[in-house]
């Protein structure tokens, strides 16, 4: 990725995620290489959205549609847990996120469709940005929700295929020395 691309994408994901953060968080799960790729990958999909021609339908109803967001709630959850945990904590943060539930499955599950539905699918008060309306606002939350949406799936994704997770990521120890399946088996 050259430094004029960096740039770029460090400018397009300002709203939606800190990209040294996010890099350095990738760097966990996967090698180098592909931390590279999932970046260049962004870079283009973020210079799609930031010119319209991939954006949300008009007028954002994932925004204010509390049935579209559910939906789209439970797409993700239809990750198995120790995936979604480890792709909302590269795309959000939080340590937290990589801590395991205490047995209890649906606090757990519980908790990771709080944490999509107020972080992953909404927009932090620390992100906002000064729009002209309403219509402007659901726009750009929009292209904030689809950068982070695309980030997720592509570092997921790609994390899956290395299958080169750290022991201390609480996955890798399974019984055949590997990881689980990235969705869940229901």
């Amino acid at each position: 990725m050259t430094p004029a691309m960096a740039a770029a994408l460090r400018d397009s994901l300002r709203e939606a995620c800190s990209l040294e953060d996010v890099t350095e968080r990738m760097g966990r799960y996967m090698s180098k290489d592909a931390c590279d790729e999932v970046l260049v990958m962004m870079s283009q999909v973020c210079k799609n959205i930031n010119a319209g021609r991939l954006k949300m339908k008009a007028g954002c109803p994932f925004v204010t549609d509390l049935r579209i967001k559910e939906q789209a709630t439970s797409i993700f959850m239809c990750y198995s847990p120790e995936w979604l945990r480890i792709g909302l904590h590269i795309v959000l943060g939080g340590d937290a996120l990589l801590q395991k539930g205490t047995g209890k499955q649906d606090k757990e599950v519980q908790f990771l469709r709080l944490i999509l539905e107020k972080q992953m699918f909404s927009q932090s008060s620390a992100h906002k940005r000064v729009v002209e309306g309403p219509q402007e606002y659901r726009e750009a939350l929009g292209n904030i929700i689809l950068k982070r949406i695309f980030l997720f799936v592509a570092a997921l994704d790609r994390a899956k295929l290395e299958s080169a997770l750290p022991l201390e990521a609480g996955i890798d120890g399974l019984d055949d020395g590997g990881s689980p399946f990235l969705f869940c088996r229901q």
